[in-house]
């Protein structure tokens, strides 16, 4: 005997079209949509975020008294927030930021980490459900007084503060500093090659880097790069590890036995190869390397490489497109300004006065 199932009716709220979702399903949504979020953005980012709005809230309270965390924030609020961190702010609070530990000395912050914090608070109002109207960080005041801000700040003297490249000479001499057969230094000669030679890697992306992920082909390698700042779909790139750069990268890993997992790996007192290293470490590694070859460790940092790396392409005058195929540029304005000092170093112009030569 064959039984039919009715199915049960929905019954909607009176006075509702049936179209309008219940409560509990927009609430479901909305978490829903900050999961995609959450698992769109780089790990890297949600921590700055949350630091940032940490900061914003811990001035807020001390400032205004405001203990409650709701949005959306009083415009007058976030002008507030711009001015005392371009101008300066009350010492009571700056000390009691500081004795917190949310602030770590006295002082203005740049312009570029107040614009960043101003951009942290507008993504809170928007994942707090706030339209672009009703978004205090998108007031024309607002807008209007970071613009200002930013002028002030040039006018006072602070210029952005970028990492001396390290061109091919000065990659030279820090390869020089790793001419023992120690361990360490095959290690760190690996690190600057493959870090300049596959398009100039920033130091999370060393520092990741899986012996997985790279393929052998010939004497070189391909490796495969499975997410970058760039690459918000995480559909990843292959990059070449060719010539002098291979070479130093099979000497570390046959060395220190590196099959599988992290390919650079840190190294104890006694030789030992251990765990994995970590962005902050690749940049010390870098600095310590610039102070024996000479240079001044302050100038210089993990993103050196990349900045020597389109530097040098310039220098080359190897063609952009070629040059954004290894950096992974997606904007074709900001893989020029990484590459200008080369070409500026090459313009034909540059020379006109040479014709004085006796």
């Amino acid at each position: 005997m064959i039984t039919t199932t009715t199915t049960p009716t929905i019954h909607q709220p009176n006075n509702l079209p049936s179209w309008i979702p219940l409560e509990n399903s927009i609430s479901e949504t909305r978490a829903r949509i900050q999961q995609i979020h959450k698992e769109g953005t780089a790990p890297a980012t949600i921590r700055a975020i949350r630091n940032d709005l940490n900061y914003f809230w811990s001035w807020a309270e001390l400032a205004y008294g405001i203990s409650d965390r709701t949005y959306p924030i009083p415009v007058d609020v976030v002008e507030s927030f711009i001015v005392d961190h371009i101008k300066g702010m009350n010492l009571r609070v700056e000390h009691a930021l500081i004795s917190r530990g949310v602030k770590r000395k006295n002082g203005v912050h740049k312009f570029s980490t107040v614009r960043r914090r101003i951009s942290s608070l507008s993504m809170a109002h928007e994942a707090n459900g706030f339209t672009f109207e009703n978004n205090p960080t998108h007031s024309f005041r607002v807008k209007k007084l970071l613009q200002n801000s930013r002028k002030s700040t040039i006018q006072n003297g602070e210029r952005v503060k970028k990492r001396a490249p390290i061109t091919l000479a000065v990659l030279g001499d820090l390869l020089k500093t790793c001419e023992s057969n120690n361990l360490a230094d095959k290690r760190d000669a690996a690190i600057l090659l493959f870090g300049f030679s596959t398009g100039g890697r920033r130091r999370s992306e060393i520092a990741s880097a899986l012996c997985e992920n790279l393929n052998i082909d010939g004497t070189d390698y391909l490796y495969f790069m499975p997410e970058s700042k760039g690459d918000r779909e995480k559909k990843g790139v292959l990059l070449p590890v060719c010539g002098i750069a291979a070479e130093y990268l099979t000497d570390w890993v046959i060395a220190a036995g590196v099959l599988a997992g992290p390919i650079f790996r840190q190294i104890d007192r006694h030789g030992n190869v251990g765990g994995a290293l970590s962005a902050h470490t690749i940049n010390t590694i870098i600095k310590n390397r610039v102070g024996l070859a000479g240079y001044n460790p302050s100038q210089y940092g993990g993103h050196s490489l990349r900045a020597g790396f389109s530097t040098e392409c310039g220098l080359q005058n190897i063609s952009l497109e070629n040059q954004m195929m290894l950096t992974t540029h997606k904007d074709v304005k900001t893989a020029i300004d990484y590459r200008r000092p080369g070409e500026v170093l090459n313009n034909p112009a540059a020379r006109l006065a040479d014709s004085l030569k006796k």
